[in-house]
């Protein structure tokens, strides 16, 4: 279908899906997702017919709070396990595609011992010094691809530091990270007009990824065995316990699994986070001046507590990364029951989970459209809920309160005349934002 150059039409989505085709109608839903357009999405379902959880080619859309709640925490009846079909495919199984049993809970054991201090204080100190030496070394010259530059950069300083896997350059890893991403955690991704060049690029990716690990493994293995010192990161730990323990603990393949998943996580959703609060951030400078005096006086003042709230509610108005979450239902179930909207879904089917459109609930959410600082932790499901929620929230949530106090403090910061947030036409760069200029009154 040729999609709207414009924000569609207030209650447009409803009546253009029902007219449309099966294709259309993928290719409807994705125009949304794609442009940021969620929060207006979740408003019309909200809208139509109670809120009823809205069926399409691509699953159920789950637009309310509480129906969202409900497919995160009903384990026993909505499954993971597509996630981890499709990491199969490209990386490896790892724990945030099981379910609850034996498998997970071993595998999440031995991954809790290696990452100690996760989202704690000093790690949220090295966030802001590198997050610091990252803009000023990117706005040196006063216009710079925040992008490139910032919001990609981060994320993977951080786990070269934290994990020990460094990547072998920025453009390559960027691409293996998220054509992965792309493939394992998109809804979308396995219907019949994406299945095979989606894949094909993910796996071709994962290929120079997995060989890249394994050296990387290698080498540090190597390290070890020859009593050399050896930095204190998860890969090291990882190590260690192997070889203190074999039985009860990761081998180099299973470490590589593990680093995989978890590099994963640490890298293509806090990417785009960055990306969609600055954008939202710079905006409220139009349409919310005061929200954004406040914010950006929290980053002078170094009030940090503050401007982490503040971040949180920038991060909430803004389109999420990623933009849903989905589960398959593994037996008949109805959803939302006793309500208006209680809805079927049918063993087999796939619950889409509209994250923006839950942060914006008004039944749950008080004034969601409004910018209100310390609002309480459940309003802010960007990271998942229960037993799959991110793993890295806190570090999560420090790269974008630091990210946002370097940014801040640049006097006068503002989009470069003409520059728009640019995305590529490649596979995965037609999803991903490639390059932004901002500018501001230095150096």
């Amino acid at each position: 279908m040729s999609a709207p150059t414009t924000a569609p039409a207030p209650g447009a989505f409803v009546e253009q899906f029902e007219a449309a085709s099966r294709e259309d109608q993928i290719n409807l839903v994705l125009m949304y997702m794609e442009r940021g357009l969620l929060p207006q999405l979740a408003d019309e379902l909200r809208a139509h017919n109670h809120g009823a959880v809205f069926e399409t080619p691509l699953g159920f859309l789950a637009s309310r709070f509480g129906d969202v709640m409900e497919g995160f925490d009903r384990n026993e009846v909505f499954s993971v396990a597509p996630y981890g079909d499709r990491m199969v495919d490209i990386t490896g199984a790892f724990m945030l595609g099981m379910d609850p049993g034996p498998r997970y809970d071993h595998a999440s054991a031995v991954v809790h011992l290696a990452c100690p201090g996760i989202g704690q204080p000093a790690l949220g100190r090295w966030i802001e010094k590198y997050a610091k030496q990252a803009v000023e070394a990117a706005a040196r010259e006063g216009t710079f691809d925040v992008v490139q530059e910032v919001a990609y950069a981060i994320p993977l300083g951080f786990v070269g530091h934290y994990f020990g896997v460094p990547g072998p350059n920025a453009a390559a890893y960027t691409r293996w990270v998220q054509a992965a991403v792309l493939y394992i955690f998109n809804s979308w991704t396995d219907a019949d007009v994406f299945r095979g060049s989606i894949k094909t690029t993910a796996s071709q990716g994962g290929v120079h990824f997995a060989a890249y690990l394994d050296r990387v493994i290698q080498d540090r293995l190597d390290l070890l065995k020859s009593g050399q010192p050896a930095p204190d990161d998860v890969l090291t730990r990882l190590l260690r316990m192997w070889l203190a323990d074999p039985a009860t603990s990761f081998d180099p393949v299973g470490i590589r699994r593990n680093l995989a998943g978890l590099i994963l996580g640490s890298t293509v959703a806090p990417m785009g986070m960055l990306v969609a609060a600055i954008a939202t951030l710079l905006r409220l400078q139009v349409t919310a001046p005061k929200a954004f005096a406040m914010t950006r006086q929290a980053a002078l003042d170094g009030d940090d507590a503050l401007l982490r709230q503040c971040m949180l509610e920038v991060a909430r108005l803004g389109p999420p990364s990623p933009p849903t979450m989905f589960r398959v239902a593994n037996q008949d179930y109805v959803i939302a029951k006793g309500t208006p909207r209680e809805t079927l879904i049918p063993e087999g089917s796939r619950l889409v989970l509209l994250l923006s459109s839950a942060m914006m609930d008004p039944e749950f959410v008080d004034q969601p459209h409004d910018f209100r600082p310390g609002r309480p932790d459940w309003n802010y499901v960007m990271f998942g809920q229960g037993q799959h929620e991110c793993l890295g929230r806190g570090v999560g949530i420090s790269m974008l309160t630091y990210t946002a106090k370097a940014l801040l403090k640049l006097p006068g910061l503002r989009p470069a005349p003409g520059a728009t947030l640019e995305f590529g036409t490649g596979v995965t760069e037609k999803y991903f934002p490639i390059r932004w200029e901002l500018e501001w009154d230095g150096p």
